[in-house]
């Protein structure tokens, strides 16, 4: 008897983040350079080293995750167990995750990147562009993802109009 095959965590969330990639690229994807700039620093990179880089944001040091709260309720609800936008920023959580992949955890540290956007339609493009955003969308509207991000912003907002929001990354560096 054939099966069905069902969809593989890759391929749903590949779909989901790709589907905005160049917001991502062009916006998004700015406020994680300080991230990787510190682990190349970090892991002393030599010319055709190989590198992953792992990163988890902080509860402790993400702002940004009031932003990811707003759009809680628009999202469908999540299967009994399934881990939150934390589960593995605890030291001890990412080891074990790095083991279990075959690598030996060397060091964890945490680089602090605040994400800043000139203008709200810059920060409502950025963050829509995530993968978390576009189901978002896909369970209500793009409206109502805009209006939940931009709510959210308001403790973020400068005096110039620009908007500035904490977020620490929790980065591991490993050996294969």
């Amino acid at each position: 008897m054939a099966t069905e095959e069902e969809p593989r965590t890759a391929e749903i969330n590949a779909a989901l983040w790709g589907a905005r990639a160049e917001d991502w690229a062009e916006v998004q994807e700015q406020m994680c350079r300080s991230v990787f700039v510190a682990a190349f620093e970090r892991a002393r990179l030599r010319p055709g080293a190989h590198v992953l880089i792992m990163t988890w944001g902080t509860p402790e040091g993400m702002e940004a995750a009031s932003l990811l709260a707003a759009l809680r309720p628009l999202l469908p609800s999540p299967p009994p167990g399934t881990p939150g936008p934390f589960a593995l920023s605890g030291e001890g959580a990412i080891r074990v995750f790095a083991e279990g992949a075959g690598l030996k955890p060397i060091e964890v540290f945490d680089v602090d990147s605040p994400w800043r956007y000139p203008d709200l339609q810059t920060a409502l493009r950025g963050l829509r562009s995530s993968g978390v955003a576009v189901r978002a969308i896909e369970n209500s509207t793009e409206e109502e993802v805009n209006d939940a991000h931009a709510r959210a912003l308001v403790p973020f907002r400068q005096t110039d109009g620009s908007y500035r929001v904490g977020a620490t990354f929790r980065c591991l560096l490993a050996a294969a």
